[in-house]
């Protein structure tokens, strides 16, 4: 995953060996996190859904309103990374 495009709701899953155990209950081996949208996907979904929400805009130009949408999750995502 890259770092300036992290996944937008990660869900810890913790990994369970049940050949071994603690006190009787199954040990977790470790904790990884879920695959989820990316962090561009959420910010173009916004994108797409606040555009959609205006009175007057052409919604039937689907693979140019895409575009805008992913272009300004794409900047969103450098403003986040130039801002650390």
């Amino acid at each position: 995953m890259n770092a300036n495009n992290p996944r937008a709701f990660p869900t810890p899953v913790a990994i369970v060996d049940p050949n071994v155990t603690r006190g009787g209950s199954p040990y977790r081996k470790h904790v990884e996190c879920a695959e989820g949208m990316t962090l561009r996907d959420w910010f173009a979904g916004q994108a797409l859904a606040g555009t959609l929400a205006l009175p007057n805009v052409d919604d039937t130009n689907h693979a140019g309103l895409a575009n805008f949408c992913y272009n300004m999750a794409d900047a969103m995502l450098a403003e986040r990374a130039r801002r650390g």
